[in-house]
């Protein structure tokens, strides 16, 4: 008898939380001089003239450049001495790139130098090639210290240890492994930093 009782109880409540769709008002829009909210407040329309807005997912940089963490990169393919890749970045108000980090390193490998958005002959083989090497703006000075194109300090570096570098005063990248080459020697690539604009 008390089973009976709960069960009595139990189904009246269960019963009121079905849900009647027949109930269900539709709503159309319609394109007026006027909008309507829910409250019935009437509110004017502006009208905002069409216009294009062009999409920029290089925000900041160049067209073909690529941004990471406040900078824009771009390899170039041409076979070129680093001192004359130096010279065609300065043309866009940069400089061979600085690399300042591990991390800065792994980006310009998987973003820059392997890219598929980065191929500008239309052929693939170019970024699939982990042979090419890009020259970085690092160098030697007079006194055989190493410093960057765009004289920030050199934080970083990822050259090989214990191999002899004589005549080699600059340096090459070639996935996140630097190579030191000789400056008068040419390379089939080179990769240009700027700062992003705002």
């Amino acid at each position: 008898m008390i089973f009976y009782r709960f069960f009595l109880v139990f189904v009246p409540i269960f019963a009121q939380v079905t849900l009647n769709l027949n109930n269900i008002k539709r709503f159309q829009t319609v394109a007026s001089d006027t909008v309507s909210t829910v409250a019935q407040t009437t509110v004017p329309l502006t009208t905002v003239p069409l216009t294009t807005v062009p999409l920029n997912c290089n925000a900041g940089c160049l067209t073909g450049w690529i941004p990471y963490s406040g900078n824009c990169y771009k390899k170039f393919e041409a076979t070129v001495t680093q001192s004359e890749a130096e010279g065609y970045c300065s043309v866009y108000g940069a400089h061979l790139a600085s690399i300042e980090s591990g991390l800065e390193a792994t980006a310009v490998k998987y973003l820059i130098l392997e890219s598929p958005f980065n191929v500008a002959s239309g052929n693939l083989a170019g970024f699939l090639s982990s042979s090419q090497n890009a020259w970085i703006g690092l160098s030697k000075t007079a006194n055989g210290a190493w410093s960057w194109t765009d004289s920030s300090e050199v934080l970083y570096t990822n050259l090989p240890s214990g191999e002899s570098t004589t005549g080699a005063s600059c340096a090459t990248v070639n996935g996140t492994l630097w190579q030191p080459k000789s400056c008068s020697s040419t390379s089939t690539a080179y990769i240009c930093k700027m700062a992003q604009s705002s």
